[in-house]
Protein backbone atom coordinates (compact mmCIF):
# COMPACT_ATOMS: atom_id res chain seq x y z
CA UNK A 1 0.00 0.00 0.00
CA UNK A 2 1.12 3.38 -0.78
CA UNK A 3 0.05 7.14 -0.94
CA UNK A 4 -1.13 8.54 -4.22
CA UNK A 5 1.26 11.69 -3.69
CA UNK A 6 4.17 9.46 -2.82
CA UNK A 7 4.22 8.53 -6.41
CA UNK A 8 5.77 10.04 -10.18
CA UNK A 9 4.13 9.27 -13.39
CA UNK A 10 6.31 7.78 -15.77
CA UNK A 11 4.80 8.78 -18.94
CA UNK A 12 2.39 12.54 -19.79
CA UNK A 13 -0.41 10.98 -21.47
CA UNK A 14 -3.45 10.39 -19.00
CA UNK A 15 -6.70 10.98 -19.95
CA UNK A 16 -8.98 12.97 -17.75
CA UNK A 17 -12.16 11.34 -19.11
CA UNK A 18 -10.82 7.83 -18.28
CA UNK A 19 -9.17 9.84 -14.82
CA UNK A 20 -13.14 10.89 -14.12
CA UNK A 21 -15.06 8.18 -15.16
CA UNK A 22 -12.58 5.72 -12.44
CA UNK A 23 -13.26 8.46 -9.69
CA UNK A 24 -16.95 8.70 -10.50
CA UNK A 25 -16.71 4.63 -9.98
CA UNK A 26 -14.59 5.03 -6.77
CA UNK A 27 -16.98 7.45 -5.16
CA UNK A 28 -20.33 5.42 -5.65
CA UNK A 29 -18.77 2.72 -4.34
CA UNK A 30 -18.66 0.11 -8.09
CA UNK A 31 -14.83 0.07 -8.66
CA UNK A 32 -12.74 -2.50 -8.02
CA UNK A 33 -9.16 -1.48 -6.65
CA UNK A 34 -6.54 -3.51 -9.08
CA UNK A 35 -2.63 -2.82 -7.37
CA UNK A 36 -0.63 -0.49 -9.75
CA UNK A 37 2.83 -1.70 -10.69
CA UNK A 38 5.45 1.06 -8.84
CA UNK A 39 9.28 0.83 -9.38
CA UNK A 40 11.57 1.01 -6.36
CA UNK A 41 12.03 4.77 -7.00
CA UNK A 42 8.39 5.41 -6.95
CA UNK A 43 7.63 5.88 -10.70
CA UNK A 44 4.44 4.65 -11.74
CA UNK A 45 4.79 1.76 -14.46
CA UNK A 46 1.53 0.94 -15.26
CA UNK A 47 -1.30 2.29 -13.95
CA UNK A 48 -1.50 5.55 -14.61
CA UNK A 49 -5.22 6.13 -14.83
CA UNK A 50 -5.96 4.44 -11.64
CA UNK A 51 -3.27 6.19 -9.51
CA UNK A 52 -4.77 9.78 -10.84
CA UNK A 53 -8.15 9.00 -10.14
CA UNK A 54 -7.35 8.21 -6.35
CA UNK A 55 -4.48 10.99 -6.06
CA UNK A 56 -7.61 13.38 -7.21
CA UNK A 57 -11.26 11.64 -5.84
CA UNK A 58 -9.19 9.81 -2.74
CA UNK A 59 -5.71 11.56 -2.09
CA UNK A 60 -5.05 10.62 1.48
CA UNK A 61 -6.65 6.62 0.87
CA UNK A 62 -3.49 3.75 0.07
CA UNK A 63 -3.42 2.35 -3.28
CA UNK A 64 -2.46 -1.35 -3.64
CA UNK A 65 0.59 -1.42 -5.33
CA UNK A 66 3.14 -4.25 -6.55
CA UNK A 67 6.76 -2.53 -6.59
CA UNK A 68 9.12 -3.92 -8.80
CA UNK A 69 12.33 -4.07 -6.88
CA UNK A 70 14.00 -2.29 -10.00
CA UNK A 71 14.29 1.56 -11.02
CA UNK A 72 11.92 2.64 -13.63
CA UNK A 73 14.44 2.91 -16.68
CA UNK A 74 15.36 -0.66 -15.81
CA UNK A 75 11.67 -2.27 -15.76
CA UNK A 76 10.80 0.02 -19.12
CA UNK A 77 13.83 -1.20 -20.64
CA UNK A 78 13.66 -4.90 -19.99
CA UNK A 79 10.02 -4.90 -21.30
CA UNK A 80 10.79 -2.82 -24.08
CA UNK A 81 13.72 -5.39 -24.77
CA UNK A 82 11.16 -8.59 -24.60
CA UNK A 83 8.86 -6.44 -26.95
CA UNK A 84 6.37 -6.84 -24.85
CA UNK A 85 3.21 -3.90 -24.43
CA UNK A 86 3.05 -2.09 -21.32
CA UNK A 87 -0.50 -3.73 -21.09
CA UNK A 88 1.13 -6.74 -20.69
CA UNK A 89 3.32 -6.47 -17.77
Amino acid sequence: MVRPDSLIPSQEEIKKSVVKKIGKAMEAGKYKDSPIVVSKNKYVIDGHHRWAARKKYRPTKKIRALVVHKKAMDVLGIAAAEGQPRESF
